[in-house]
């Protein structure tokens, strides 16, 4: 049979009082819902239950296959279900007579005896499942007795004197709950409660396949195509999942967690994402591979694709090389600051409109640790060369792929030299008038500068830009954006006038060009700009010719 789809909006009762075990999967995050979201879901509730009008909470996106028709995975609304139980367990445990909302909260085995947590939590940073089985040994005496010892002298509940998130909710709920009671008595409370499992809806939205991973990757799509705010899971939150799964089958799942801790932390260190890892890993993959397909999407490469190493590989394996991109990543940005030429190479590539020729770089340095800087510098010029020429363009794509394939094969780099370039070719700048501008200094001073930016000699407020010649204005315009006019300082922009800009930067700049320039006597002229706009474009010319 192929995928079906069923979405039926359904209450509480509903939802729980059957022999659906709900999965959370382990690529979701650690329940995290704060006190202000547990007490704005408490009043939203009550506020329902006083005007006596039904109250939806949203969708839950399931998904599960047709020889496990009773496990659920939760690809969409865990935070809400868990608070949910939490909740309703917390009631079942303060007020007598309520034993139907067991039923909502356990699943009976065969035996009768035999009660299982509705909810199986396998995502394993914070430790949930442990968490939600510990409050289920719980009673009302136990709940009543941690509340006291855990409320401050302003009768708050301190968060540091619970064992876990989930207990410091469940304690939450016990107050609110107790403190209802108190004031519209037990039988109005109990009210309460069996309107939150009758009249309080979700709708379900469930994906069934004969394969259970099948019926979750469409389920996954749908949640993306709900959430109108963008997508929560990050593609590393279901890679860490496919690994920690290879972990368990070879019964080492303590080693990846404590593996997967320290490459979060090394991540934090550089100030990268997980996800950045895993693009640049997919390159280097491709690369090996000469796998074609370079738009392919991160996800499906990783999930789908053969050559995929969470596929075809040990976690360790994987684990081993997303820890040499990250040394790769962190020597790109140690050589970045040295202040020497490899680190005027590598800031060209950081300055370019995208991310490709970082991709070649960091592919380069995994291939080669600790690499002979002439040969960095002469592959970093050739790299330049080639996407500078291209422009501000993502076509650059293409040739990036080939020369990932090249570094992973030890196969020499074009040159891409550009013999018939001329000056003309730097005329229209646009998102490469930075690019240009530093590059034609780091040409002449081949030395990285610890701070840069690149600013005006001449600004809008220098000129009269409202001119009535057409003509004149057009000009303007064009030396204001043009390469002589653009200058490489090594402190923050300034903005204002040529005078203000020039008494600070004449104190400030350690640049004798910038200092020269603007230590004229007289206010920069139209020739000025223009002689020094040809010989900037000659400069970068004789660069790109390889002369």
């Amino acid at each position: 049979m192929a995928l079906s789809l069923n979405a039926e909006q359904k209450n509480i009762m509903d939802l729980f009082v059957n022999e659906k075990l709900y999965k959370i999967p382990g690529y979701q995050r650690p329940y995290s819902w704060t006190f202000d979201q547990c007490e704005q879901f408490y009043r939203d509730l009550y506020d329902a239950f006083r005007r006596d009008d039904d109250y939806f909470i949203g969708n839950l996106v399931l998904a599960h296959g047709r020889k496990n028709k009773n496990t659920y995975e939760v690809v969409d609304g865990q935070q809400r279900i868990i608070t949910l139980w939490i909740l309703l367990y917390v009631a079942h445990r303060m007020f007598k007579g309520l034993d139907k909302l067991e039923r909502t909260l356990f699943i009976e085995g065969w035996t009768g005896a035999e009660k299982n947590l509705r909810i199986d939590s396998q995502v394993f940073e914070n430790d949930d499942n442990h968490n939600l089985s510990q409050l289920s040994r719980d009673n009302g005496s136990d709940l009543e007795q941690k509340l006291s010892i855990v409320k401050n002298k302003k009768n708050e509940i301190e968060f540091s004197k619970c064992s876990s998130l989930i207990e410091y909710n469940a304690l939450c709920f016990y107050n609110w709950f107790s403190y209802l009671a108190n004031n519209i008595g037990n039988e109005r409370t109990i009210q309460f409660i069996r309107f939150i499992v009758e009249r309080v809806y979700m709708l379900p939205i469930e994906l069934t396949d004969e394969d259970a991973d099948k019926a979750s990757g469409q389920a996954l799509t749908i949640f993306e195509t709900l959430n109108d705010r963008g997508l929560n899971l990050e593609d590393a939150d279901i890679f860490k999942e496919k690994l920690f799964n290879k972990s368990r089958s070879t019964n080492t799942g303590n080693d990846f967690i404590e593996k997967w801790s320290e490459l979060k932390q090394s991540c934090l260190i550089i100030g990268s994402k997980i996800d950045d890892l895993f693009r640049f890993y997919m390159h280097i993959i491709r690369g090996l591979n000469n796998e074609p397909g370079y738009n392919q999407n991160l996800r499906d490469f990783f999930t789908t694709n053969d050559v995929s190493p969470l596929l075809i590989e040990s976690y360790d394996k994987v684990l081993n090389d997303l820890n040499k991109i990250i040394e790769a990543i962190s020597w790109v940005k140690e050589a970045s600051t040295n202040k020497d030429e490899l680190s005027a190479w590598l800031q060209l590539i950081n300055v370019y409109t995208n991310q490709y020729p970082l991709y070649a770089v960091v592919a380069y340095i995994f291939k080669h640790p600790n690499p002979d800087s002439h040969k960095v510098v002469s592959f970093l010029q050739s790299l330049i060369r080639y996407c500078y020429y291209k422009g501000a363009t993502t076509s650059v794509d293409n040739e990036i792929y080939s020369i990932i394939c090249n570094i992973m094969h030890d196969k020499d780099i074009k040159d891409y030299k550009q013999i018939s370039i001329e000056n003309s070719y730097f005329d229209r700048l646009g998102k490469m008038r930075v690019p240009y501008a530093l590059l034609a200094y780091y040409l002449d001073n081949p030395k990285g500068l610890e701070n840069f930016s690149v600013d005006r000699i001449l600004s809008n407020k220098d000129l009269d830009l409202t001119l009535d010649n057409e003509s004149s204005f057009t000009e303007t315009k064009k030396m204001l954006d043009s390469l002589g006019n653009a200058i490489v300082v090594d402190c923050p922009r300034r903005y204002g006038t040529y005078e203000k800009r020039a008494s600070y930067y004449n104190v400030n700049s350690d640049i004798p060009a910038v200092r020269r320039i603007f230590a004229l006597n007289d206010f920069p002229s139209f020739s000025f700009i223009e002689q020094r706009d040809n010989a900037i474009k000659n400069r970068l010319v004789e660069f790109f010719k390889g002369e």
